[in-house]
């Protein structure tokens, strides 16, 4: 299936500004939420490999931003479900919680 999908950039810098505004976009909530063909084909890295014991994209940037993508399809409350409680009670910390 082809897509109409045009970029709205020419160079990386462009594409990168292009990307963070539609970060703007993609707020984690605690209910799951639908993906635009535009967030999905911009925001999904067309590459993962796994070296050097980790997740990589082209830059770490594409990597946080497809993270912050999937907290937002899922949702909040199906990723905490998911979570050990160990991971739990660190994410309690950083966001000084008792």
């Amino acid at each position: 299936m082809e897509m109409d999908y045009k970029p709205k950039y020419t160079t990386l810098d462009e594409y990168d500004a292009y990307c963070e505004k539609l970060m703007l976009s993609i707020v984690p909530t605690t209910d799951p939420h639908t993906l635009t063909t535009e967030q999905f084909e911009e925001l999904c890295p067309e590459k993962m490999e796994y070296w050097d014991d980790r997740i990589q994209c082209d830059t770490p940037t594409t990597l946080e931003r497809f993270t912050i993508l999937c907290l937002y399809n899922i949702g909040l409350k199906k990723v905490l479900e998911r979570l050990p409680e160990v991971s739990k009670d660190e994410l309690r910390r950083l966001l000084g919680c008792p």
